[in-house]
């Protein structure tokens, strides 16, 4: 079998971002020169429409073949895979995870054993899409508790209630870079440590936005820096670019969406709003306890959540938080990012 990413620097050169892209996956494994076997079947998600950027991708039409880059480190974040048994590690010849017993990499397997080389179960993984708002989970029994508008001075106290857990909970943090507080990367104040530990502790980093600008009423040039600068700023005190982002006021109309897939971003939103932004105060935050009770599902077999709260206010983080946790977990739920969630793999969630 020739090795793949000659092939996928040969044909990115030849289709040069804005020729006709690849529309079959006989074309595209012939391209590469790859032989998949019988039981194994890739194919894109549909409406991945108008993707024109050249920085290590082909030009995205509907009905297009996965990303070769992608496809060349055996990523299947951006499509779908179909197996009735795991595929040879020959498939996957840059893949170092020496735990998946000469399978694929792990991340084709959520939830299953792949110790065995074959499978009687019928995996579907889903691209988690771009071009529209996404305010469910994918995953029954996942409940992905979501922060904005940080890092702020109660995140530290936050991030130590969900390590004291067991398993520790991992949550996202869609953060600003110019909200609650300026200078993120300030490293004379304790909001550089604060991301460096996010990270380190499995909870996903994701955008919202340089300054909290409202996307909807915003030019396209004003919504491209809010998402580069702040990318700029993760990059250089994390060393990751997210790839999620939650609109600031939770809209994104007038364009937006197609600047924000254009820049590549997955759009999340959620389906229980705590309002804890209005009952920051002792007594009134049980207002927002008994909402997260109220409309958090029972079964874990089939309901999941994306939960919107806020590492900003004092009694989400020293009140809202805990009861959250011993609700869900009460109903049988688990937790997780908004990544695992949706069932995309870690490396999915920056770029």
């Amino acid at each position: 079998m020739s090795d793949i990413v000659g092939p996928y620097m040969q044909a990115q050169e030849d289709e040069r971002c804005n020729a006709n892209p690849l529309t079959s996956i006989s074309a595209l494994t012939g391209a590469l020169g790859i032989i998949l076997d019988d039981h194994l079947k890739w194919a894109c998600e549909i409406g991945l429409a108008a993707r024109t950027t050249c920085s290590g991708k082909l030009k995205w039409q509907s009905n297009t073949v996965v990303d070769l880059l992608a496809f060349s480190r055996g990523d299947c974040s951006r499509c779908i895979v179909y197996k009735s048994r795991p595929p040879s590690r020959e498939l996957y010849p840059n893949n170092n995870n020496n735990n998946n017993n000469n399978n694929g990499p792990d991340h084709h397997y959520p939830n299953q054993d792949t110790s065995s080389s074959s499978s009687s179960s019928y995996l579907l993984h889903r691209a988690v899409p771009t071009g529209q708002v996404i305010t469910h989970c994918t995953t029954p029994g996942i409940i992905a508790l979501t922060f904005d508008d940080g890092p702020y001075i109660y995140t530290s106290q936050l991030l130590d209630t969900l390590a004291s857990y067991s398993p520790p909970i991992r949550a996202t943090f869609f953060v600003n870079g110019a909200n609650w507080v300026s200078g993120i990367d300030d490293e004379s104040t304790p909001y550089p440590s604060i991301l460096r530990r996010m990270l380190s502790e499995g909870h996903q980093i994701a955008s919202h936005t340089w300054s909290h600008l409202d996307l909807t009423t915003a030019t396209t040039a004003q919504r491209v820096e809010q998402v580069t600068k702040l990318e700029d700023v993760l990059q250089r005190v994390v060393g990751v670019k997210p790839r999620y982002i939650r609109p600031p006021y939770a809209t994104c109309e007038n364009g937006c969406l197609e600047d924000l897939e254009g820049m590549g971003l997955h759009v999340v939103n959620f389906d229980v709003d705590t309002k804890d932004y209005e009952n920051d105060s002792q007594a009134g935050i049980q207002v927002s306890v008994d909402k997260f009770n109220n409309e958090l599902g029972s079964n874990p077999q089939t309901d999941s959540a994306i939960v919107l709260s806020h590492d900003v206010h004092r009694w989400t983080v020293e009140r809202l938080v805990g009861e959250m946790v011993a609700t869900l977990r009460a109903r049988g739920f688990g937790t997780g990012t908004v990544g695992e969630c949706l069932g995309d793999p870690q490396s999915g969630w920056y770029a």
